[in-house]
């Protein structure tokens, strides 16, 4: 079985459902229409989109989906970077939509032609190996199962679980 993480700044009960939030922010008018970075981030999605439901309509979309890691080193690493808080263990329903893909292709579209990012997306919703940036976004049901509490002493990471 593997473990999936997903970080936020949350601070998330055991048990309560994720919502896919990015994708409502994204799609917002008013996130985009008075910033060229987060319209640019907008069209860069859309294409994504466009790419995925043309070419690979059963993979999750962006989106709709619930971002997670499958290995704990790469959650500490977009905890570290991004400034978020928390890490939490989840659990993936039957049925959901799954795929590990590498998150530097997202990041790669900046300041590209349509042309390159429509190659991007297609590389990004191809399956993908673990790469030191892998993502993987999960369309479906996905619950909190505890909360991870990291401890750093004599040169070692400790993890620890707490419910909520």
């Amino acid at each position: 079985m593997v473990d999936y993480f997903h970080v936020s700044n949350e601070v998330l009960e055991s048990g309560r459902m994720l919502e896919c939030k990015y994708g409502k922010v994204i799609l917002n008018e008013r996130y985009y229409s008075d910033s060229d970075h987060y319209h640019n981030q907008y069209l860069r999605e859309i294409i994504f989109e466009e790419v995925r439901k043309s070419n690979f309509a059963d993979k999750p979309s962006r989106l709709k989906s619930i971002y997670l890691f499958d290995e704990i080193r790469l959650a500490l690493k977009y905890r570290n970077d991004l400034k978020k808080k928390y890490i939490y263990t989840v659990r993936i329903e039957d049925g959901s939509k799954l795929l590990r893909t590498d998150m530097n292709l997202i990041n790669l579209s900046v300041g590209k032609s349509i042309d390159e990012i429509r190659s991007l997306a297609s590389r990004y919703f191809s399956d993908c190996k673990k790469t030191d940036n892998t993502e993987v976004i999960c369309e479906g049901s996905v619950s909190i199962e505890n909360r991870m509490h990291i401890v750093e002493a004599y040169g070692m990471l400790f993890l620890l679980y707490s419910n909520g």
